[in-house]
């Protein structure tokens, strides 16, 4: 429910608060929260199964290990390549640096989530049985830590984007969140590698 709740949340500010000089990035925030959102639905429905008698489990982990240890290298390699690119840029406002900036910080927490709710319990726990070290505890965990990274996920976005930050409070206190007009002035694109 929570899940539902932020994620619809953080589409309505993206949708009626994002300032022109994000671009494609809002595109992408809709995305990421509208795959959160569909991922919160799918869990109220699908059960999870325990058992892992098939033969082809060695591989299944194996091809889960290779799958994680690349998307990882990947957002590190187009995070950093972003961060100096951003850095190196001569011909933009420092204004606009810093709202590269920002969308960088927000798409590198966007990649922590996962990683940190579903990628590293989801290892230990298919890992960890083959060096035979316990896992109950974390196995226990792992669908509870799943289901919650979509609100985590949303939470975060809102947090870290201003305007999303104020339209919420905003939505809270009852007091209508105000964009200034120079915001909607500046028709622009970020060019980031991310």
């Amino acid at each position: 429910v929570v899940g539902v709740f932020t994620n619809v949340l953080l589409l309505y500010v993206i949708r009626r608060h994002t300032r022109s000089p994000l671009g494609a990035y809002k595109h992408l925030l809709t995305t990421f929260a509208t795959v959160d959102l569909l991922l919160t639905v799918i869990h109220l429905v699908v059960e999870p199964r325990d058992g892992y008698e098939d033969p082809r489990y060695i591989l299944t982990l194996f091809l889960f290990d290779v799958a994680m240890v690349c998307s990882l290298s990947m957002a590190v390699t187009l995070g950093v390549r972003t961060f100096i690119g951003i850095r190196q840029q001569r011909v933009i406002s420092e204004n606009k640096t810093k709202i590269e900036l920002k969308l960088l910080i927000t798409a590198t927490a966007q990649t922590l989530v996962p990683f940190i709710f579903v990628y590293v319990p989801y290892f230990c726990c298919l890992n960890f049985p083959c060096f035979i070290l316990p896992v109950e505890t974390l196995a226990d965990l792992c669908m509870f830590l799943t289901s919650c990274f979509p609100v985590y996920d949303a939470v975060i976005v809102i947090v870290l984007m201003k305007d999303y930050r104020h339209a919420v409070i905003g939505m809270v206190t009852r007091r209508r969140s105000v964009v200034p007009p120079s915001a909607t002035v500046t028709p622009s694109y970020i060019t980031t590698t991310v």
